[in-house]
C-alpha cells in the first residue's frame, strides 16, 4: 500500500462511522461510479483530482446513509424520475449536512470548500443521467460569500531562516527553488536533469506541459544561488534517481517536505491557523513571494507569465528570450538569499578556471550594455 492509498484508507476509517468499510467498498465498485472517476482523472491528468472526487461522494454517501438510510446509489437512482425541485432539495439538505460538519481541525467546512463538492456531486449527479445546471443549484441553495483572510506576507529574511533551518540540503535547494522561480511544487519535484540547460546564462529550466497544472509548458531561469546547489543535488545523487529532492515518490516527497516546513514555522513562532481553517503561511507562500517581489521590481505581466498564469490578453505577451533573461537578472538580487551555503571547490586549476569564466561573463555583460546603450556604429 503505497502512502496516497494508506493517507487514504485511514480518511475513510474516519469519515465513516454509520456503515462498514467492505461494504462501502462495494459500492465503490460500481461502473458509474469507477467511470466517473476515470473520466476525472482523464480530464486533469492528476492523481489528486481523481483521490479529491472519490473523497466527496463518499462524504455524499455518509449523508445519504444519515439520512435516507440509503447509499448514495440507491438516492440517486430513485431521482432519476423526480421533477427538479425535489433534486434540488436534496441539494439543500445536503449543504446543511456541511454546514453542521466539523473537521479533524475543530472547524467548519469553509464556504468554498462547500461550492467544491456541489460542483463535483453534480457532475456526478449528471454522468448518472440527472440533469442539473450550476444555475438550478446556486438559485436554490445559498452557501455565502468566501472568507478572505489576509495571508502573512514573507520577506527576503523570513525566507532565509525558512532555509537555514531546513532539516537537508535537499530541501533547502528545494526551498530556494520554489522562492526564486515562482514554481508550483510539484513542478519542481517533478524536474528531470534533462530539464536544466548548464550552458544558458542564467541557467534555463524547461517544464514540461505534463507536469504543469495547467498543461502548458514554460521557461524559467534560475539564479547563480540556485543554479550552483541545483548542480550540487546532481552530482550528488544517483543517476537512476527520478527525482533530485528525494528517492522518494513526488506525492511523498511534498508530504514530507510540507511536514518540515510547518515544524520549523512553529520553531519560528509563525504557524498560525486563521480564520478560514488555513495556515497563514504554507509552501505555497513561496510561489506568492516570488509573485510579489517579481510584480514590484519587473511588472505584472512578467511575474504572471513566469509562474504560468493566464491573464488578460496574455496570449499577445510574447518576450523575447534575451529580454526576459535580462529582466529576471534585474530581479535576481531581490530572490538572492546569500547565506546558502554550497560545498566549496578546493581544487586551484578549478578556482582559476570559474575565476576566468566570471571574469569573461563580467567583460561579456559590460560590452552588451555598451552596444545597447552606443548603437551599432555602421
Amino acid at each position: 500500500m503505497d502512502f496516497i492509498e494508506w493517507n487514504f484508507h485511514h480518511f475513510i476509517v474516519d469519515m465513516l462511522e454509520l456503515e462498514s468499510l467492505r461494504q462501502v467498498r462495494e459500492i465503490f465498485k460500481d461502473k458509474s461510479i469507477t467511470d466517473f472517476l476515470d473520466d476525472a482523472y482523464s480530464y486533469s491528468q492528476s492523481r489528486g483530482t481523481r483521490e479529491q472526487y472519490k473523497q466527496v461522494l463518499y462524504f455524499f454517501n455518509r449523508f445519504c446513509v444519515s439520512k435516507y438510510n440509503k447509499n448514495l446509489l440507491e438516492v440517486v437512482g430513485s431521482l432519476r424520475q423526480k421533477p427538479l425541485a425535489e433534486i434540488l432539495d436534496l441539494f439543500l439538505q445536503y449543504k446543511r449536512y456541511m454546514d453542521a460538519h466539523i473537521n479533524y481541525r475543530g472547524n467548519h467546512m469553509s464556504n468554498s470548500t462547500k461550492r467544491v463538492y456541489l460542483s463535483i456531486l453534480k457532475n456526478f449527479f449528471r454522468s448518472y443521467g440527472i440533469k442539473i445546471h450550476h444555475e438550478d443549484i446556486r438559485d436554490h441553495v445559498k452557501i455565502g460569500r468566501r472568507m478572505r483572510v489576509q495571508k502573512y506576507a514573507l520577506d527576503p529574511q523570513t525566507v532565509s531562516k525558512i532555509i537555514s533551518k531546513m532539516p537537508s540540503f535537499h530541501f533547502k535547494a528545494l526551498t530556494v527553488m520554489l522562492a526564486s522561480t515562482g514554481m508550483r511544487v510539484m513542478e519542481a519535484i517533478t524536474l528531470r536533469r534533462s530539464d536544466f540547460e548548464f550552458n544558458s546564462y542564467p541557467v534555463k529550466v524547461e517544464l514540461r506541459p505534463k507536469e504543469t497544472k495547467t498543461n502548458e509548458g514554460r521557461t524559467v531561469f534560475l539564479t547563480k544561488e540556485c543554479a550552483d546547489m541545483v548542480e550540487q543535488l546532481i552530482k550528488t545523487s544517483s543517476e537512476s534517481q527520478k527525482s533530485l529532492f528525494g528517492k522518494a515518490s513526488p506525492r511523498q516527497i511534498y508530504q514530507t517536505y510540507s511536514k518540515a516546513v510547518r515544524k520549523i514555522l512553529r520553531d519560528l513562532g509563525l504557524y498560525k491557523i486563521l480564520d478560514n481553517g488555513l495556515s497563514q503561511i504554507t509552501i505555497h507562500s513561496f510561489r506568492s513571494f516570488f509573485r510579489t517581489y517579481a510584480g514590484h521590481v519587473i511588472d505584472r505581466d512578467f511575474a504572471e507569465s513566469f509562474i504560468g498564469h493566464r491573464f488578460y490578453l496574455s496570449e499577445y505577451q510574447n518576450t523575447p528570450e534575451e529580454e526576459r533573461k535580462n529582466l529576471f537578472l534585474k530581479l535576481e538580487p531581490h530572490i538572492t538569499f546569500t547565506h546558502v551555503q554550497v560545498r566549496k571547490v578546493t581544487n586551484p586549476e578549478i578556482i582559476s578556471l570559474q575565476k576566468q569564466m566570471g571574469d569573461l561573463q563580467n567583460k561579456i555583460l559590460l560590452l552588451g550594455q555598451k552596444f545597447l546603450s552606443e548603437g551599432p556604429t555602421f
